[in-house]
């Protein structure tokens, strides 16, 4: 979707300068396609597990995710008869999500909006 030349040129001929530009239009009809992008970058980078697991060697700078799956793989590295407790997992997991949450709950209105958009034509 692309933003119409007309409002930069009606712009322009009110007298706006190319920051007023910018700040009253550009952005504005930018901002749901911009919180999109925001939100499915933070929810990739948050949730990432190899990434950090290649350049994060100490344990106590470890990521959730990378916590998470610790608490399974110290399991599976015990003896046969061990059991993963997978309500401490599902707990961990739980816990994991509220920041997405919050993330997304905080930018829901432009995210819907931008979502919204994508199927309009004209």
């Amino acid at each position: 979707m692309s933003i119409p030349k007309e409002l930069f040129e009606a712009a322009e001929t009110d007298g706006a300068s190319e920051f007023k530009i910018y700040s009253r239009i550009l952005l504005p009809l930018s901002r749901p396609a911009i919180m999109t992008c925001l939100i499915l970058y933070f929810t990739g980078t948050y949730n990432d597990l190899y990434g950090p697991l290649i350049y994060i060697s100490s344990h106590d700078k470890w990521t959730m995710a990378q916590g998470i799956k610790s608490i399974e793989d110290i399991f599976n590295l015990g003896p046969r008869d061990y059991i993963v407790p997978w309500n401490l997992v599902s707990a961990a997991t739980l816990l994991s999500l509220i920041p997405v949450l919050l993330v997304f709950g905080f930018a829901q209105k432009q995210f819907m909006d931008s979502m919204a958009r994508t199927g309009i034509k004209g």
